[in-house]
């Protein structure tokens, strides 16, 4: 009897014990109530992106939390010495830099990457081969970045083409770019510069319009916060206060930049430069 008494004791106290663990079990699930979203778009996003270098990919639809815009703001004049360091990926509105011969190596300079004719369209920048300078090869953009890996490279691209381009189809494109050449060359910091305008009464038969380029700078500086690289809005350097390029930094096409108005883009980058380089 006195034995069938202790067990009932102790599978009462059992019972009592488990009861509590419950109790607390439900009030601590109650104060830290789980709403689906602690884990949900930082890692997700680092999981469904990350590749096997180690380089976040991102889609022209991500956007990180917290991304804030790198834009890079008024600073002393870091001279040519400075200058003499960047790389630039060119379309044909600055291909000047190389053709004009306005960098260090003259027109025989190994800082400017750009097609043979000069043009570089955004629907075609990740298939399109360019002009490998040191050797004159023709190579893709990602595999320049592989090869050379420039501590700095400077994206000058996005009028070539743009009239034929949606909102979608160009920060897709340009998000590619940027992607690929993360890749190929993880440590090299990018900056994206904005792109110069057009003259007001500009009618050229690629329908580039004042408005679209606005709106394709705009594109610009949200993929810059996406995938977390410089902006730099050096086409403001050649603007002539309404929107426009002046006339005086333009090319006879109404579009390009002359040697004068490429002075001027540099000279912006040497006062607007990446610290710490």
């Amino acid at each position: 009897m006195k034995n069938s008494a202790l067990k009932n004791v102790i599978w009462a106290m059992s019972i009592i014990v488990c009861l509590i663990a419950v109790i607390v079990g439900l009030l601590i699930a109650s104060v830290n109530r789980y709403n689906g979203s602690g884990f949900d778009k930082e890692v997700d996003l680092h999981m469904k992106n990350s590749s096997a270098s180690g380089v976040v990919q991102l889609t022209a639809g991500d956007m990180p939390d917290g991304a804030s815009l790198k834009s890079l703001g008024e600073t002393a004049d870091a001279g040519m010495e400075y200058i003499d360091k960047l790389t630039f990926l060119c379309d044909s509105s600055v291909i000047g830099m190389r053709d004009y011969g306005l960098l260090s190596g003259g027109k025989d300079t190994y800082q400017v990457w750009g097609t043979n004719s000069g043009t570089l369209k955004i629907s075609e920048i990740t298939s399109t081969d360019i002009k490998y300078p040191s050797d004159g090869s023709l190579i893709s953009i990602a595999d320049s970045a592989m090869i050379a890996k420039p501590p700095i490279l400077v994206i000058c691209v996005g009028q070539d083409g743009l009239a034929g381009s949606d909102e979608n189809n160009f920060k897709t494109n340009y998000t590619m770019l940027i992607n690929s050449i993360m890749s190929g060359s993880p440590d090299t910091q990018i900056i994206c510069c904005s792109i110069s305008s057009v003259t007001e009464n500009y009618t050229g038969p690629d329908g580039l319009t004042a408005e679209l380029i606005r709106s394709a700078n705009k594109w610009i500086e949200e993929v810059c916060m996406s995938t977390g690289v410089y902006y730099c809005n050096a086409a403001h350097s050649v603007d002539n206060g309404y929107g426009y390029v002046h006339g005086t930094f333009l090319s006879t096409n109404g579009k390009t930049l002359n040697s004068t108005g490429i002075s001027e883009f540099i000279s912006y980058l040497r006062t607007h430069a990446l610290g710490g380089i």
